[in-house]
């Protein structure tokens, strides 16, 4: 919640800068001729090495005095970025609104009256964003990819991204309820941040008029991270069984997570077994069976990095694993931020712990841990989770890959007692390399368990709350009412 109370009516422009100043005079200039009056210029340089900052300088001496608000000029100590030094601005604005403007582009004199007025006519709405053309003349050939009410949540939902940030005014209050731009998407900082409104209910439009022009197309940022982040989260299913559930699984998987991945492993008898769908199947695939799945995520996480896969984060997801809301790509990307792996109900577990809550941890220290100690390397620990939906990332699965005995942990997979080994394998190998660990918020749990599987009035109230994204266990059957309801149900 904003610490202050927010002028009503003005408009915070942010105007982002690094070695622009070939454009950022007329950038200002085009602010300066602006019909809506009440705006305050919020200059963010984020330490250009060209001319940028003398030119902003000499702009504001020279026009500075003959606007109703003084323009502001913050010049960062070092370059931090695209996604911080639009944050620095929004951290600065005192305006009801807050517009964007990148330092190469120009806007037309009506741009913030129009947008101000739409928002002020349509209170529901956080953001508008307008048409674009670009400077020089003609229609930007990429400009369709804009979409206008209701198309736009279906753009995103299915991995799109249409509306340009830096056309858009926003309310300063979205700002306050959700913060700034993510560093963690590099890329795709102003998709991520729509994505984040879309996720909060709050709702967004284009006006159809020409209102932006650009150098380039503003799609450009997000359009290189789009096209290389769509194999971002690589999710895992083991499966052997009912090819029909298994469709109906990954449908569900790209349905809430379209930027994703998804890999079978083959663990039954059957070599045929999921060829009827579009998905890549690892390779090193073989018959497994519970407790013992140990080799399954290493399997694949070996095979991913000989076939030089790129994505950041590798997700185990057990067969029975459904998503009922949108939003867990970006919970991850923020989640994750500061940690290499997470994982339900993940601990640190210390060398006979006699807990009687987990019995994978008591098999290991009472029938495997002479065995497995020598290869964890641990001495007095191991770090243990549910296996259904842990998660890494791909740094910490290299070092981890680069110091595996491999021989050693074939042999050890092949005969061991202990039961769900990969509860265990994992987290502790990770966390010898270095790897910085926490757990799922524990309002997680409510919709995640063991045993029987989750009702459909279950099913319906974890639907209801936005936070929880996905439950855990749906039955393995495709007319399972629990199943079939997520499945009709957007």
């Amino acid at each position: 919640m904003s610490s202050f109370e927010r002028i009503p009516g003005l408009v915070s422009l942010i105007v982002t800068c690094f070695n622009k100043e070939e454009y950022i005079k007329e950038c200002l200039d085009s602010l300066k001729r602006q019909t809506y009056p009440h705006i305050e210029i919020i200059i963010v340089d984020d330490a250009s090495t060209d001319a940028s900052y003398q030119q902003i300088d000499s702009w504001i001496q020279k026009f500075g005095p003959d606007l109703i608000h003084p323009p502001q000029v913050i010049r960062m100590p070092h370059n931090v970025g695209f996604a911080g030094a639009v944050t620095v601005g929004l951290f600065t604005g005192k305006g009801e609104f807050i517009a964007f403007q990148d330092a190469d582009d120009v806007s037309h004199p009506d741009r913030i009256k129009k947008q101000v007025d739409y928002l002020q006519v349509h209170s529901e709405y956080g953001l508008v964003g307008c048409n674009y053309m670009t400077l020089g003349g003609g229609s930007d050939s990429n400009s369709d990819w804009l979409r206008y009410g209701e198309d736009i949540i279906s753009c995103y939902q299915q991995g799109g991204h249409c509306i340009c940030l830096s056309s858009a005014l926003i309310r300063g209050a979205c700002f306050d309820q959700l913060g700034g731009l993510s560093r963690a998407v590099e890329g795709s900082e102003d998709s991520d941040f729509v994505r984040k409104m879309i996720d909060h209910q709050i709702k967004l439009d284009n006006i159809s008029d020409t209102l932006y022009y650009v150098r380039e197309c503003p799609l450009r940022r997000s359009k290189h991270y789009l096209s290389k982040s769509i194999e971002r989260i690589c999710f895992v299913i083991l499966a052997h069984q009912n090819e029909q559930v298994l469709k109906n699984q990954v449908d569900n998987i790209r349905k809430y997570n379209p930027q994703s991945k998804v890999v079978l492993y083959n663990g039954g008898k059957d070599p045929e077994f999921g060829k009827g769908i579009d998905i890549d199947i690892c390779p090193y695939s073989r018959p497994v069976q519970v407790p013992n799945l140990g080799r399954v995520f290493y399997d694949v996480m070996r095979w991913l990095e000989e076939s030089d896969i790129d994505y950041e984060f590798l997700i185990n997801v057990d067969s029975d694993i459904m998503f009922v809301n949108p939003g867990f790509e970006t919970f991850l990307l923020e989640c994750m931020k500061d940690y290499h792996f997470m994982g339900l109900w993940m601990r640190k577990i210390e060398v006979e712990c006699n807990d009687p809550w987990w019995w994978p941890a008591y098999t290991l220290w009472y029938e495997g841990w002479e065995k497995w100690n020598p290869f964890f390397q641990t001495n007095d620990y191991i770090i243990g989770t549910l296996n259904a939906m842990q998660v890494y990332r791909r740094e910490i699965i290299q070092k981890m890959l680069n110091r595996i005995d491999i021989e050693k942990l074939e042999e050890l997979v092949a005969k061991t007692e202990v039961y769900a080994i990969e509860e265990m394998l994992y987290g502790t190998l990770a966390a010898r390399n270095g790897g910085k660990w926490r757990r799922y918020p524990t309002y997680f749990q409510e919709y995640i368990r063991l045993g029987d599987p989750l009702t459909l009035n279950e099913i319906k109230k974890a639907k209801e709350d936005p936070s929880v994204f996905f439950v855990h266990p749906i039955a393995r059957h495709i007319e399972d009412l629990a199943r079939k309801w997520i499945t009709i149900n957007p």
